[in-house]
């Protein structure tokens, strides 16, 4: 597939999403009353249930690095680590870029 047609699928079904977000939220306020709760509430039931659900399943199905996804050949996975490498996006020590929940801590204290 090339840039240009990665690029217009792209736009495409992003314009779509649009337009069918507005239907669904339409069908989803005629739930209005279901359980003693307003249409606008159920969008946002609904919408953090399926961000949740899919979140957890990503957590499981999605691999932990490029080395470790099965749908990759050797070389593939190579070329992958070499750019992320190359561009920065990893360091090029395993060890640093090993999870840390002293990282974490820090993220939450920063004081912005």
């Amino acid at each position: 597939m090339t840039e240009q047609n990665r690029v217009t699928t792209f736009l495409v079904i992003a314009t779509l999403t649009g337009a069918f977000s507005g239907l669904l939220a339409y069908g989803i306020i005629g739930m209005d009353g279901l359980g003693n709760r307003p249409g606008w509430a159920w969008i946002f039931i609904l919408e953090g249930l399926f961000s949740t659900l899919f979140g957890i399943s990503a957590f499981f199905t999605l691999p932990q690095s490029p080395s470790h996804a099965r749908f990759l050949t050797k070389m593939e996975k190579e070329y992958v680590i070499s750019r992320l490498r190359q561009t920065g996006a990893i360091s090029r020590d395993d060890n640093t870029d090993a999870f840390s929940w002293q990282e974490v801590r820090k993220a939450f204290t920063l004081p912005q």
